[in-house]
């Protein structure tokens, strides 16, 4: 779940679909609810605001309406439930697993990615170290983002990728697509883990992001059986195809304690 109210001020207006030249009559409402909730203003109040204040405030109103925002499941149901950005904040976590799969709609998938790599981004003056792992990546910084959230999304990875490793961010991407993630999102790996690949657009795509694998080691992915990968880059002394062997967890980690998670105890004194 997110609070709206955590979120930064340029998810907030892409939510909304708005932009702060072209709408700022509506932007300008936007901001006064935003003042009004931090100042303690019930939300339910705010929204009655809303519907019978100035004409700016009901052409937001409106809006917020037709695009049915206030449906979406993902909202926190008050001010005093905690959120997403809340848990990411916090640190007692080692590992936070965000479930895109379990949201309705494209638009709140996107806006989760956005405003969890947003807010790992603004915390980078923290130097804490994290590896952010994103799955099936084309969904998250696709090469053509379809709208502001998808945007947003895109530029927060492209940075994480690209200055991420001096404030101790490091970014893992997956996909089966690489010819539909963002070129700048790929561009700027140092490693290369490629597993059978049938199409030859996307062997051609990889082919200038990581152009120190010798383009005929790319192309042999085709032709890579169950288990086997091309390694190529800092990982590996030079590229290789490696074989993995069988799994050693139960499936599932049925054999993985839960107190793995929870912090180590102090040692003694």
């Amino acid at each position: 779940h997110l609070r709206f109210f955590d979120l930064d001020p340029r998810l907030k207006a892409a939510v909304a679909g708005l932009d702060p030249v072209r709408d700022r009559e509506e932007y300008g409402a936007l901001l006064d609810v935003v003042a009004d909730e931090a100042a303690g203003r019930p939300f339910e109040e705010i929204l009655g605001a809303l519907s019978s204040g100035s004409p700016d405030a009901r052409a937001l109103n409106v809006r917020i309406r037709n695009l049915g925002l206030l449906g979406w499941p993902l909202w926190t149901a008050g001010r005093e439930e905690p959120g997403l950005l809340e848990d990411l904040d916090g640190g007692d976590w080692r590992c936070l697993v965000v479930d895109l799969g379990s949201l309705s709609s494209p638009e709140e998938r996107s806006l989760v990615s956005a405003a969890v790599l947003s807010r790992l981004w603004a915390r980078q003056p923290d130097r804490r170290p994290v590896l952010v792992v994103i799955d099936e990546a084309h969904n998250v910084c696709p090469q053509e983002p379809a709208d502001a959230l998808e945007r947003i999304a895109t530029d927060a990875a492209v940075r994480i990728a690209a200055e991420g490793r001096k404030f101790g961010l490091h970014l893992l991407v997956s996909t089966q697509r690489p010819q539909k993630v963002h070129e700048n999102v790929l561009s700027q790996a140092d490693n290369l883990v490629l597993m059978r690949m049938n199409s030859s657009g996307d062997l051609a795509r990889l082919a200038g992001p990581f152009s120190f694998v010798p383009a005929s080691l790319i192309a042999e992915a085709a032709s890579l059986r169950l288990g086997e990968a091309l390694i190529a880059g800092k990982i590996a002394p030079y590229p290789v195809v490696v074989r993995f062997g069988g799994r050693v967890a139960e499936e599932g980690g049925g054999d993985v304690g839960a107190s793995w998670a929870r912090p180590a105890p102090p040692a003694p004194r």
